[in-house]
């Protein structure tokens, strides 16, 4: 993923999620956070295992990955339910390395959503794989 598009669809809701009222605005990705499994207080993005993983650092990706084996992803009677790390990482992979745009059709609905003080509830990996490749602004949805 290394472009942005722009897109007017509708958010698409990731199965789990509740529906959100939102706002489609421009984000400015440095000014993201996350709250990691195990944590209570906000990572700015460029300090998460996942963008340490996307500039090349992999270690710290796939031991945060085995923390929470269970309980954010390989939950228990779910598809993933036997997926290993390396799967898992294999996915981002994926998605570091893929010459689709942010948005482009047929994920022109998948915005990266956060909340209003832009901690982010969905699209860590997008948002870090952006950055990694330079693209500081993407349209995103903001949960009102």
């Amino acid at each position: 993923m290394k472009s942005v598009h722009t897109s007017e669809a509708p958010l698409h809701i990731p199965p789990g999620f509740p529906p959100y009222r939102y706002e489609i605005k421009l984000l400015n990705l440095e000014e993201c956070y996350d709250i990691l499994f195990g944590s209570s207080v906000g990572t700015p993005i460029k300090e998460t295992p996942h963008y340490k993983y996307a500039t090349g650092d992999k270690t710290p990706l796939k031991e945060y990955f085995e923390k929470c084996r269970g309980f954010t992803w390989a939950r228990p009677g779910t598809p993933a339910e036997n997926m290993t790390v390396d799967e898992l990482c294999e996915e981002f992979e994926v998605l570091l390395n893929s010459d689709k745009g942010y948005l482009e059709p047929p994920y022109e609905s998948h915005y990266i959503i956060v909340k209003n003080d832009r901690q982010l509830i969905d699209g860590t990996r997008r948002a870090c794989t952006l950055l990694s490749n330079g693209i500081t602004h993407a349209l995103a949805a903001f949960v009102i």
